[in-house]
């Protein structure tokens, strides 16, 4: 697995994170506008190099949770699932994310800048 690919925060039957080192490199290298019809998840666009991404999905909940993430902070994103877990005494599986994340922050992010959902 390419350690250099951006996992979505997301999990969904049948996404593609597993697979991107097999797809991606079927890219065009220069590409203008990359659409991905079914989003799901997120994986190929996220790790899709274009100027511009479209990501859909008839799942309007999903592509709302999306939208969302683009325009919060990262902290303020943290903060509320924190917050959650504390809250619901849910599992702590998020704070060994959140490590994953102090230890390798340049190449994690949680959607991408130039993507616009549909």
């Amino acid at each position: 697995m390419n350690e250099s690919f951006i996992k979505s925060p997301l999990n969904y039957i049948c996404g593609k994170y597993k697979i991107l080192s097999q797809i991606v490199p079927l890219f065009l290298k220069d590409i203008n506008c990359f659409v991905d019809l079914f989003v799901g998840e997120a994986n190929v666009g996220l790790n899709v190099k274009a100027k511009k991404i479209v990501l859909n999905d008839n799942l309007t909940y999903v592509i709302d949770l999306y939208r969302k993430l683009q325009i919060t902070s990262r902290e303020k994103v943290l903060e509320y699932i924190y917050n959650r877990i504390d809250k619901h005494a849910l599992s702590l599986q998020i704070y060994q994310f959140e490590e994953g994340i102090q230890q390798d922050k340049k190449s994690v992010r949680f959607i991408c800048s130039n993507c616009l959902f549909f």
